[in-house]
């Protein structure tokens, strides 16, 4: 299994996969997300989903099947790695992955954590992990998915867990 492979394990697991659009608990404004977290940005859009849930007290109408859920994952999952390459391009393996799984549920703006961006260029380990741990995402958004990334980047190694959830995934 390619290192992509397992970073698509991953999200699968943090992310879940939801066919209906539901609203996004993280969003900072109210957002829309469906497949496995991809968000709805399109205006219009979401303020149809809003005005439709108030009406029903439904998630949203808005659906996909599970192929273009898919579809958007791998999209979006490329994209988060070619921006962890694009920034870290010495970076392989387990450690690229980890800050490219914490660019897709955080964005851009994992980029701009000076603190933690500085000690992955000098390859401080434990200096970057602890950067990571000192913030709202850690503390207060998704602590133990945050905990996660966190022990890849300190060790540089695949944890038990996503070697448990490959064999999950590999069952027919």
């Amino acid at each position: 299994m390619t290192d992509f492979e397992k970073m698509l394990v991953i999200l699968r697991y943090e992310e879940g996969q939801s066919l209906i659009a539901c609203p996004d608990p993280a969003g900072q404004i109210r957002t829309w997300a469906i497949g496995s977290g991809h968000q709805i940005t399109d205006k219009t859009i979401c303020a149809a989903l809003d005005q439709e849930s108030k009406e029903q007290f439904l998630p949203g109408s808005l659906t996909c099947n599970e192929q273009l859920a898919e579809a958007m994952l791998r999209i979006q999952a490329q994209e988060a790695l070619n921006n962890a390459k694009g920034r870290f391009r010495d970076l392989r393996g387990v450690r690229l992955i980890a800050i490219a799984v914490a660019i897709y549920q955080l964005g851009h703006t994992f980029l701009w954590w000076t603190d933690t961006c500085f000690a992955i260029e000098r390859e401080g380990w434990p200096a970057a992990a602890d950067a990571m741990r000192d913030s709202k995402w850690h503390n207060k958004q998704t602590p133990e998915r945050a905990e996660r990334v966190c022990k890849m980047i300190e060790s540089g190694e695949w944890p038990e867990w996503i070697k448990e959830l490959q064999a999950k995934e590999a069952k027919p």
